[in-house]
């Protein structure tokens, strides 16, 4: 996209706050740390610290959290910032709705209706457009029956005005053909985590084998010549109210 925190969002103000959800390695929030003020308050959230870096190595406003973003986090962190940023969560938003349709409203009401962001505050959310995912092939004679298939799987739409955010931009880019192999070996692993580390334990049983194999068979027609193509999408919203020039708690 060329750019990390969306241009719309300011973020120039000092003493800004800044939530990464479902974080992973943080590396989203080290990349925006170069060209923030000192002064931003810069906070990592997920489930499990198993790839957070060495906390030795990061800059000293970047703090690790561990939390379900399903959970309804402590009161310390409510109506605690001036951003809030997400990307590649549909995979959970989907299994969720699937499953736990009780845990979708609790994500809605944490992130669109403000839990962790103050009046004023900006929600970014980087994610893939399932619905606007096709398949492509180098050729006709190229199988692609199973990938069919598991584009069946994944449906879900934009929520951002439906859940009365305001100052919604969206900004979309189809991927490079050469990425394509690349962001199948991640459609890959995602699979796997959603087999093993979902289905096996909450899903129908043998849900998890049945992805699994799946999986294999995609992998056969990839080998061939079939693959997903995905558009990359960056959806930004205003929580009403408060500043809307984000100039932190100097400037409240």
């Amino acid at each position: 996209m060329g750019y990390s925190l969306h241009p719309s969002i300011p973020s120039k103000g000092e003493n800004l706050k800044i939530a990464d959800v479902g974080t992973g390695t943080s590396v989203w929030l080290l990349d925006i740390a170069k060209n923030l003020p000192r002064s931003t308050q810069l906070d990592s959230f997920d489930i499990s610290p198993a790839q957070y870096p060495e906390k030795t190595w990061l800059p000293a406003n970047v703090t690790l959290h561990t939390l379900d973003a399903l959970s309804e986090p402590p009161l310390q962190f409510r109506h605690n910032y001036d951003i809030v940023h997400l990307r590649l969560f549909i995979v959970r938003v989907i299994f969720e709705e699937a499953f736990h349709a009780a845990h979708l409203e609790t994500l809605i009401d944490l992130f669109f209706g403000g839990y962790f962001l103050e009046p004023g505050g900006y929600l970014q959310w980087d994610e893939y457009d399932v619905l606007a995912r096709k398949i492509v092939s180098v050729n006709e004679a190229c199988p692609r029956a199973n990938l069919e298939i598991l584009l069946e799987r994944w449906t879900a739409g934009d929520r951002f005005k439906s859940q009365g955010l305001g100052n919604v931009v969206e900004d979309r880019r189809r991927n490079h053909s050469w990425h394509t192999n690349m962001f199948m070996n991640m459609e890959f692993a995602i699979q796997k985590d959603y087999a093993n580390g979902f289905l096996d334990k909450k899903g129908p049983p043998g849900s998890g084998d049945t992805l699994r194999q799946l999986k294999k068979e995609v992998g056969l027609e990839t080998d061939q010549g079939s693959c997903f193509d995905s558009v990359l999408q960056v959806v930004v919203g205003r929580i009403e109210g408060g500043d809307s020039g984000l100039n932190g708690d100097g400037g409240r």
